[in-house]
This record gives C-alpha cells, sequence and structure tokens, in this order.
C-alpha cells in the first residue's frame, strides 16, 4: 500500500481502489468456487444472452461509448447458461474498463464456427490504454480469470486477446 500525506485527495482515492479490489477479489472468489462446484448443465440462445449482457453492461459500465452489435436474426443455441454466458462478458467488459480509459467503443458479434458444431461470441472493446495502479491491474486480473473459469465450468474456451487500445474476449462453446 502506498503512503501519501495526511488530508491529501490521494489518500481517499487509494482508499477507494483497495475497497473495490477487496469486493473484486471476494466476487472473483465466489464466481471461481460457484463455477468449480457447480454441476448445472444448461444451454441458452446465444444470440439474446451475449445482447443483453452488452446491455446490462452498457448502463453500468459503457455509458456514453458506441456500442454496436453483428448479430444474426435467428437464435444459435449453445451449451451454457445465460446467466454464466452474461456474467462471464460482464466480468470481460468490467477488466477491459478497467484496462482502457477512456473506452471508445464496444463491439459484439454472435456466429457460428470455428468448428463444427461450435458457436462464437466476440466482444471487442477499444479505447485508450493507460498505466494502471497495482490494485487496478489485479482487479482487472482477476475479474478476467474469473470469466475464463465460468466459460471452463461450462465445457467452453475463452480466448482473451488484448493489442494497442483493444481489449477481445472470444468465447467459443458447443452447439
Amino acid at each position: 500500500k502506498m503512503d501519501a500525506p495526511e488530508g491529501s485527495p490521494t489518500v481517499d482515492s487509494l482508499t477507494a481502489i483497495e475497497g473495490a479490489a477487496g469486493k473484486a477479489a471476494a466476487l472473483a472468489r465466489k464466481l471461481l468456487n460457484f463455477a468449480r462446484d457447480s454441476r448445472a448443465t444448461g444451454s441458452c440462445d446465444a444470440v439474446a444472452a451475449a445482447s443483453d449482457a452488452l446491455d446490462l453492461a452498457g448502463t453500468l459500465y459503457l455509458r456514453g461509448v458506441a456500442v454496436t452489435k453483428d448479430l444474426p436474426s435467428s437464435a444459435i443455441a449453445v451449451s451454457i447458461t445465460g446467466n454464466d454466458l452474461e456474467n462471464a462478458l460482464i466480468l470481460v467488459i468490467k477488466s477491459s474498463v478497467l484496462r482502457l480509459k477512456p473506452v471508445a467503443s464496444a463491439h459484439l458479434t454472435v456466429a457460428d464456427g470455428p468448428g463444427p458444431r461450435q458457436a462464437q461470441v466476440t466482444l471487442e472493446v477499444q479505447g485508450v490504454r493507460q498505466a494502471m495502479e497495482a490494485e487496478e491491474a489485479v482487479l482487472a486480473d482477476r475479474l478476467a480469470a474469473a470469466a475464463v473459469a465460468v466459460v471452463d465450468a461450462a465445457g467452453g474456451v475463452l480466448e482473451l486477446r488484448t493489442g494497442p487500445g483493444v481489449e477481445a474476449a472470444v468465447v467459443t462453446l458447443a452447439r
């Protein structure tokens, strides 16, 4: 923990970051435990679940951000519960928001492939990558790890990709 002069506005910021990191760590632990212990199997429409996740994240984390969706007109059934897919995408979005400040845009695509009987959900968040406080970096990593664990528990694969000003997540699920 960094020391700051007493009465400095930095103290309040550091305290808030420390509190947020603690809450995120607790949430990540709960999600990891749930993913590890959950034996529930299910399926959902990836188009609806992914769209709902982006809509919810838009109201929470992406206010004023250009959000676009490239979605098929028909449902794509996948082997994951709607709640799990939504949670994984929201965790990825929150992680991306911590890494990219400000966030400029978010784009969601749901499509068949890459293999037979598979579907892919791709989420790309663009913004400006800034230096992060250590606590924020840990929080962003834990959120991303929790998302990977949720998808992994459902038998899917979540690949995280980063580049200059881009955070992307590609979720591949069985149909």
